[in-house]
């Protein structure tokens, strides 16, 4: 099974790698929460903000289904929210929309 990753860019230097998409490829169907776990393969996917914590909203086609709050000092924590009932993820795009920064203390 294979889905898509695609995220919005989060600074000018980033824009170069536009359209910041990556192909994940799966062995099996599997839950959502599973494609979105935090220690997933969205720990990697999502960028580091210099003392930041960024809020990101995943969407599967235009369904909101998880929050996102991703951080990388002083290690790199991701905390995902879903925000539907959980059912098997589909050869589909997840898009993640950077939906605001605040400064890490």
């Amino acid at each position: 099974m294979r889905i898509r990753f695609e995220r919005d860019s989060v600074s000018a230097g980033d824009d170069i790698m536009a359209p910041n998409t990556r192909h994940l490829e799966f062995a099996a169907p599997l839950p959502l929460s599973e494609v979105l776990h935090p220690d997933g393969p969205v720990r990697d996917d999502l960028p580091c903000v210099s003392k930041s914590r960024t809020c990101w909203t995943a969407y599967a086609g235009s369904e909101r289904v998880a929050d996102v709050i991703f951080t990388c000092e002083p290690r790199r924590m991701v905390s995902v929210r879903m925000q539907i009932e959980d059912r098997p993820a589909t050869p589909e795009t997840i898009f993640f929309r950077d939906t605001g920064q605040e400064r890490a203390v």
